[in-house]
């Protein structure tokens, strides 16, 4: 999530950790739930769906789904919950 955060993707703020008096960036409440509306994670999908990662992968890259950041960014597939409800006819 760091990486997705410092692309601005995420808000993110640089504060204070409380317990080892570390600066960090953190997100606020709002900020996460909104881009958990936003994207859905290929481990959500796969889970959802009950299949295993390499499956949903294949299953959405035949759809036309695409990651929405790329492995540096992100190493765990992240996808666009609007992109994916339109290629919802993959597992059908």
């Amino acid at each position: 999530m760091r990486n997705i955060m410092r692309s601005g993707a995420l808000r993110a703020e640089v504060g204070m950790n409380p317990v080892n008096q570390r600066m960090q960036l953190s997100a606020r409440r709002a900020d996460l739930e909104q881009f958990s509306r936003t994207y859905v994670s290929l481990t959500a999908l796969r889970k959802k769906w009950r299949t295993t990662a390499p499956g949903m992968s294949d299953a959405l890259r035949a759809a036309g789904v695409r990651r929405t950041f790329p492995p540096e960014v992100n190493s765990v597939g992240i996808y666009r919950r609007s992109e994916v409800a339109r290629g919802q006819d993959f597992q059908t």
